[in-house]
């Protein structure tokens, strides 16, 4: 492994940059990272004993008092900075577990404290965004940790920053981890498009003619309520939708069961209830509903009304993975990729998020991709991470979108595309809540250039940005971006 899978792997957030330092914006950029992390450590090699970028962004580092040294290829630590104690990777073989790596480990740790626990994914679709998954944020702010992207090497730790002068380490730009998907505590209760967020998983309607007299039996009343709830043939009207689900539930419909947990889970025409919702899938799943089953996963999942239990949230998820629930499959793919409940165990996670791809979720076929981006479990393949991204984006998945963004961006794995990137960062804004808005605002910053003045060209051709087409990424073009996201269609 890689200096920055060993800082990850271990639990640490790493920011680095891929790019050489150019221009003051990237100073700028160093700067406020180095001042948010909470260790910098400098990697010594023989290209970055001689690189004045590297010793004046050590300097700050160094007078900031989160100055980490690593020596590689048996240098000499430079004048004025030998005060301080180097970690000595010279013969490092690559091994979480050999002594040169243990004993940075034990150093920064003592140094700066265990990292903090995982940050839930975000929930969407970023993120990468994240990151969190992960993004870190939740699972709806959820990236595992977030991680985010590392400069030549300025390497951020918890944060970490790596820097480094020399291509010691392979660059790369890590997207935001995989997110998790369906969070049953928010947002809308029905997808009725690929574009809509849908946290609580539901039944998709069939037509019922607007005119059709009141029905009186269990399938004809769900499916009226799901007309309100979704202003389907009837205005939207979610007291109306719960009154019908509630007649529905009382002649035995489980799938009314279902969608009444999910109104209570959101706060749509009720007020948010996370037992009363909970109560309501619990019913549907012992009726056989297999939609329930996976909400019930994510209630233990998330811990919404409940303390977190990933052995429950397991079971539930294996209940509903059995009965083809694809969503339930990611979940559980999730599961082994970030060790909860279980050992870690990326093989596992891709042969749970390849069953959930085959069964058509874009979001195991995003994470799938976040795999062979990260080489997570399998060898690192950008070509091959570009192809499930695409197969993400084609799905509608906001996660993938940024994903593949970013190699378009950096070029990895094929052509560079700054147009399209552009365009996809845009597309995975409108799909993406606030949470993961955030982390896309904080990963504009690593674009190259010529993407970032893509990006301002579009928003003006929008309509949505009048101030300057450069590569700045300032709060006009962040707020450009937020009225973007939030414009209808």
């Amino acid at each position: 492994m890689t200096l920055v899978q060993l800082l990850e792997s271990e639990g640490w957030t790493v920011w680095w940059d891929t790019r050489l330092a150019s221009g003051e914006q990237w100073d700028k950029m160093i700067e406020a990272e180095i001042n948010l992390a909470k260790a910098v450590l400098v990697v010594w090699s023989s290209q970055s004993v001689n690189s004045q970028w590297v010793r004046e962004e050590a300097n700050f580092a160094r007078d900031k008092g989160n100055l980490v040294p690593v020596t590689v290829g048996g240098v000499t630590v430079p004048f004025g900075y030998s005060r301080i104690q180097a970690a000595d990777l010279s013969g490092w073989n690559g091994k979480r577990d050999a002594e040169p790596a243990r004993r940075l480990v034990e150093g920064l740790r003592a140094k700066i404290g265990a990292p903090d626990a995982m940050a839930r994914p975000i929930v969407h679709p970023i993120p990468l965004v994240t990151p969190s998954n992960s993004a870190a944020g939740s699972n709806a702010g959820r990236a595992p940790g977030r991680t985010v992207p590392l400069r030549w090497l300025v390497v951020a730790v918890g944060a970490l920053a790596l820097i480094a002068g020399g291509a010691w380490v392979m660059p790369k730009v890590f997207p935001p981890a995989p997110p998790r998907p369906h969070d049953a505590a928010s947002d809308a209760v029905v997808a009725a498009s690929p574009a809509a967020t849908a946290t609580a998983a539901i039944t998709p309607p069939t037509q019922v003619a607007a005119a059709a007299p009141a029905p009186t039996d269990a399938g004809g009343m769900y499916q009226l309520g799901l007309q309100y709830a979704n202003g389907q043939g009837q205005p939207q009207d979610y007291a109306q939708a719960r009154e019908w689900y509630e007649r529905a539930a009382a002649a035995g419909s489980a799938l009314a069961m279902n969608n009444l947990g999910a109104l209570y889970a959101s706060g749509n025409g009720v007020a948010r209830d996370n037992a009363k919702a909970r109560g309501w899938y619990e019913k549907a799943a012992a009726a056989g509903n297999p939609t329930a089953m996976g909400n019930l996963g994510d209630v233990y999942d998330n811990g919404t009304g409940v303390a977190v239990d990933f052995v429950k949230a397991r079971e539930w998820y294996d209940k509903a993975a059995s009965n083809g629930v694809a969503t339930a499959m990611t979940s559980i793919g999730y599961i082994y990729s970030h060790g909860q409940g279980v050992t870690q165990d990326y093989a596992k996670a891709r042969e749970w998020y390849e069953k959930a791809a085959a069964a058509g979720d874009g979001q195991g076929m995003s994470n799938i991709g976040y795999l062979y981006d990260s080489g997570k479990g399998v060898p690192q393949d950008f070509v091959k991470a570009r192809e499930w991204y695409e197969k993400a984006v084609s799905a509608g998945i906001g996660q993938g979108m940024s994903n593949l963004a970013f190699l378009l961006d950096s070029g990895q794995g094929g052509a560079v595309d700054y147009a399209r990137a552009a365009k996809l960062f845009l597309q995975a804004a409108k799909l993406q809540d606030d949470t993961a808005l955030k982390n896309l605002h904080s990963d504009l910053r690593y674009l190259d250039a010529e993407t970032r003045i893509e990006l301002k060209r579009k928003l003006n051709r929008l309509g949505f940005y009048n101030g300057p087409i450069d590569a700045n990424w300032d709060e006009v073009a962040k707020s450009a971006v937020d009225t973007y996201m939030k414009a209808p269609g």
